[in-house]
């Protein structure tokens, strides 16, 4: 029997992000924190949607969309997150994520 231990969880960081991202550069998402859904974009980079304080993220784990917007566009402040269950979640912020050291 193999002893290997799974390394830790990765611990991300917080910092200003872009108000909008491209839809197109989105590549997967997922719950990884009570405050949002965290985006997997094109080229490695990461961002976090901060969802709105009315917004419970278990009401995602069932599967959600992001509806896209005419201009091609995620942006805080305007879109938001559809939970397959019908919950809407407002975006209020988008974070950029970066490994904690």
């Amino acid at each position: 029997m193999d002893d290997e231990s799974s390394p830790p969880p990765m611990r991300w960081v917080e910092h200003d992000g872009p108000r909008c991202v491209k839809i197109k550069r989105l590549i997967g998402a997922a719950i990884t924190s009570r405050r949002g859904v965290d985006l997997v974009l094109r080229g490695d980079d990461r961002l976090r949607a901060r969802l709105g304080r009315g917004c419970r993220t278990a009401d995602l784990y069932s599967g959600f969309y992001i509806q896209p917007s005419e201009d091609g566009a995620l942006c805080a402040g305007r879109d938001r997150v559809l939970a397959r269950s019908g919950a809407e979640c407002e975006i209020t912020e988008l974070l950029r994520l970066s490994p904690e050291d």
